[in-house]
């Protein structure tokens, strides 16, 4: 149950931070993504949120992966898409929204990289993709964007997981969270 609850909240914060993005709006996602994530910290919901510092750096890696996407040209931003530069702030959101399925429906990925490796290779060009075809990002010169991004999914998935297990790891070594994953 928890883990379609974390893939819910996920799937829904996504889809208002790109189509709010479509619509030049950058507070739907954020919102979104606020309520998501309180939703799923309330104390009778199960659900295994990373912790603060997981998101920022997820955030931060995202900047830089966007970030070096378009200096590079391989992708750009609409207009009304373009809350931002180089990449707008609802990509951050994005990135945060991501890092919320690490310790929960995506934790498996912490202990097979190479399956984490395929996963990301696979699912974070179809993304951008359907961002593409949703209207908030262009993916410049087609396959060479496309081959950019398996390449950096491939290993942006698997770091941020074993980053997440570790992280799990510490805070649970130290008592800072319970076998469940959530505070003692």
């Amino acid at each position: 149950m928890r883990t379609l609850l974390n893939l819910g909240c996920f799937h829904g914060t996504w889809l208002v931070a790109v189509f709010g993005a479509a619509t030049g709006r950058v507070w739907p996602g954020a919102v979104a993504l606020a309520i998501s994530i309180a939703v799923q910290s309330a104390p009778r919901v199960p659900v295994k949120l990373p912790s603060i510092g997981l998101l920022a750096i997820s955030a931060a890696i995202g900047l830089a992966v966007d970030s070096a996407l378009v200096l590079a040209e391989l992708m750009s931003f609409p207009e009304q898409a373009r809350a931002g530069w180089p990449p707008p702030v609802w990509m951050s959101v994005l990135w945060i929204n991501f890092a919320t399925t690490l310790d929960e429906s995506l934790a498996w990925a912490g202990e097979r990289w190479i399956a984490a490796a395929l996963a990301g290779a696979a699912g974070g060009p179809l993304t951008y993709l359907a961002g593409q075809a949703a209207g908030v990002v262009r993916l410049e010169s087609g396959p060479e964007a496309v081959v950019a991004l398996t390449i950096l999914w491939a290993l942006v998935f698997p770091a941020l997981a074993a980053l997440a297990k570790s992280l799990r790891s510490r805070a649970l070594s130290t008592g800072r969270l319970a076998p469940e994953g959530r505070a003692p």
